[in-house]
């Protein structure tokens, strides 16, 4: 490849881990003002598998935010999702 191009994407490579460390730092801030869950924190907490959570959020039966590579849940959500199925 030729250096040009070779520099662009090293340009574009250092954005992109730029704004993986800017949204790491919104996800820090909105979780002061939210609390969240990870899927390991909610498959535990509804003592549901793993498969159970995908299917779920597949069937758009509750919301995952994809925040960096990881998915957290509101907690008020999932606290709605269980008083709407009691």
């Amino acid at each position: 490849m030729e250096p040009d191009i070779n520099q662009k994407l090293d340009a574009l490579l250092l954005l992109q881990k730029k704004m993986a460390q800017m949204l790491e730092r919104v996800y820090r801030k909105v979780k002061t003002d939210e609390e969240w869950m990870d899927s390991t924190d909610l498959k535990d907490r509804l003592n549901i598998s793993i498969s159970t959570l995908y299917r779920w959020r597949q069937m758009n039966l509750i919301t995952a935010y994809k925040i960096g590579t990881k998915l957290y849940y509101s907690k008020k959500e999932v606290n709605e999702l269980v008083e709407r199925d009691r």
